[in-house]
């Protein structure tokens, strides 16, 4: 990768009167340390170019005072000797965001960009006013009024761009005093505070900072945004003790949504909050306060107050009847059966209470709250059969009620529920026979967990069409006593997890399984089975996303086959491979595990393998037969 520009290079800033601001000549370098967090795993490639603006390259030379990028200059054209109109962005607007500047925008940022990433491309200032990048509400992310003559930015949305540091209290971005919506999340704000400054932008509606690494105390400036309608500050490390949550949205007269998910408040609901007159239509999120508190909040129509600090019972919410998603998921409160005021709220849709350490029996009153559309008790102590009233909700796209200690049979009545994307019955009690053609006709459906039951699947052998098939992501049949590949699989082309463990399949892995979802399986696990080998194939295919690979206790024969060359996990001991371990496994950059013990491997190891070394994490070669594996003239173990 090669120097753009050398950070030693001489940079000398710019000074346009027109504009009132310093540009910056871009300066890019290569880098190899990718960020460490969350979304480096799904966003960044490895091969990254991080545009980095320093703000050591940038000094002010007059007075400061006299810099103002937003008020209109009577000497300020496009370049042609004409002045802007209409829609064209403020060209004072404009100078702060533009690529050059970026770093006058947000301050102390540096963004990181991947080969699929690119949204500040399009900032650009041009000197020919008919070039569309002359007009900054043309840019990705910007949003401009649309009265004429005047062209003002009044949104900002620069979610997920990959932003890291802090931001300056003299950044321009509080300049821009027009602005009505903010949106800065999933980016990496390294732990700052929330500027002061934000006060100023008192147009404000919109306030959007969640999952960007935010800290300490929210500032009472905040309060001073009397405009806002939805505030976001979810999934930082925030506390919100001083001011206390009452002083804080005590001016918010206007909020119809508030997601606090994750920040420290401990103190209670504000009662004023519940006369608000425009919350009609609000959204609820906040963690550590008193449950008591809620029952006033007859607005109300999202609620989630899952991840809590609660201890006791769950208070009576039967006075929420406007609400659509109730989520009371991980709270640490007694534990006991499902309330039975959950029926007077006919307008759920959406009804979480994953890990809550509930017991007793699915109530039967659930068959009532006819607009659901989601039950989520997975993890609980749930007993007895699923109550035939249960199957009356045929509208239900997602079933989760995954381990629990449910009993009986699996109805087929489930062949009826035609929305159902996401059905997980799987780690419970369950028996008798199931069959996969219950779940054929349902063309919505996505994922199908079954596995850790003591059920019968039988994977029938009909002549299946693409028509009439689901097209599933996930698949789990583990410990479902098949002992054979379902044929369904014949057909699945956008599987990524596919689990199969623990099952009696005999025989050859058929040839046709080799050639689907190439381009989406990440995981397979087909572990204790009986399964020999493979038809004709020592290389795995061209799964380019395939992460995981399980095989082992198995009954496979003859040389060791080599996964695609994305596998991080490989495991296939308890075979009886044998032979040398092929030059291919070379190939496996990203090995992190290899196991391959109780086998009848033998002899010398690749000379490449040496090259493994700085992505392998663990390493299991020992051998059935005490056979020692030779590296470089050395046993083995004492690699």
């Amino acid at each position: 990768m090669q120097w753009i520009r050398s950070l030693s290079s001489p940079v000398t800033p710019q000074y346009s009167a027109c504009s009132g601001a310093f540009r910056l000549p871009l300066v890019r370098y290569a880098t190899d340390q990718p960020r460490k967090d969350m979304m480096s795993s799904w966003k960044l490639s490895n091969e990254m170019v991080s545009p980095t603006y320093s703000p050591t390259l940038v000094s002010f030379n007059g007075d400061p005072s006299s810099i103002n990028p937003f008020s209109h200059h009577p000497q300020c054209d496009n370049g042609d000797g004409r002045r802007s109109a209409g829609r064209v962005c403020r060209r004072r607007e404009k100078e702060i965001g533009t690529g050059q500047s970026t770093m006058v925008l947000l301050g102390r940022i540096s963004y990181h960009l991947s080969s699929e990433f690119r949204t500040f491309d399009s900032w650009k200032i041009t000197s020919n006013a008919s070039n569309d990048g002359s007009d900054c509400c043309l840019w990705d992310g910007v949003v401009c009024n649309n009265e004429e003559d005047d062209g003002h930015v009044i949104g900002l949305d620069l979610s997920e761009r990959f932003l890291r540091g802090h931001i300056n209290s003299s950044s321009s971005l509080f300049s821009l005093v027009h602005l009505q919506t903010l949106n800065l999340a999933m980016n990496d704000f390294t732990e700052s505070e929330i500027p002061s400054q934000i006060s100023r932008l008192k147009q404000l509606r919109t306030l959007n900072l969640s999952e960007s690494g935010f800290s300490g105390q929210i500032l009472n400036e905040v309060s001073h945004l009397m405009q806002l309608s939805s505030l976001d500050l979810s999934w930082n490390s925030l506390k919100l003790k001083s001011p206390s949550l009452e002083k804080l949205v005590q001016n918010l007269t206007r909020l119809e949504e508030l997601d606090l998910s994750g920040v420290d408040i401990s103190s209670s609901l504000p009662r004023f909050l519940a006369n608000f007159s425009s919350l009609g239509q609000s959204s609820l999120k906040i963690v550590f306060i008193k449950m008591s508190s809620l029952a006033n909040m007859t607005q109300l129509t999202y609620l989630d107050l899952s991840h809590n600090e609660f201890t006791g019972v769950v208070p009576s919410l039967v006075s929420l009847t406007k609400v659509t998603v109730l989520d009371l998921s991980d709270s640490r409160l007694e534990k006991r059966c499902l309330p039975d005021w959950l029926v007077k709220l006919t307008k759920l849709k959406e009804l979480y209470v994953n890990r809550m350490d509930l017991y007793g029996e699915i109530p039967p009153f659930l068959a009532n709250l006819t607009k659901l559309s989601l039950v989520g008790m997975r993890g609980n102590s749930l007993s007895g059969c699923i109550p035939s009233s249960f199957m009356n909700l045929t509208q239900l796209s997602t079933i989760d009620l995954g381990i629990n200690q449910l009993q009986g049979p699996i109805s087929s009545s489930f062949s009826n529920f035609k929305r159902l994307q996401h059905l997980h019955l799987d780690h419970n009690n369950f028996s008798g026979r199931v069959e996969l053609d219950w779940f054929i006709g349902l063309d919505k459906l996505e994922s199908l967990w079954l596995g850790g039951n003591k059920i019968s699947v039988v994977a029938n052998t009909k002549n299946y069409t693409n028509g009439t098939l689901p097209e599933l992501r996930t698949l789990d049949l583990s410990s479902c006593n098949l002992k054979e590949y379902p044929a369904l699989l014949h057909f699945q082309h956008k599987l990524r997890f596919l689990f199969l463990f623990k099952n009696k399949i005999h025989g050859l892995i058929p040839e046709w399984g080799w050639n689907n979802s190439q381009e989406t399986l990440e995981m397979i696990d087909l572990s204790y089975n009986f399964s020999t080998g493979f038809h004709q194939h020592q290389h795995f295919p061209s799964w380019i996303r395939l992460k995981i690979f399980r095989i082992s206790n198995n009954l496979l024969q003859g040389r060791l086959p080599v996964p695609p060359r994305t596998t991080e996990v490989y495991t296939a001991k308890n075979n009886n491979l044998e032979g040398e371990i092929p030059p291919l496994i070379c190939e496996l950059k990203s090995l992190r595990f290899l196991h391959l013990s109780s086998n009848s491997i033998t002899g010398i190891l690749p000379p490449c393998f040496g090259s493994l070394s700085n992505s392998l994490f663990k390493l299991d070669l020992s051998s059935r037969h005490n056979d020692e594996i030779i590296f470089q003239g050395q046993p083995i173990e004492d690699y």
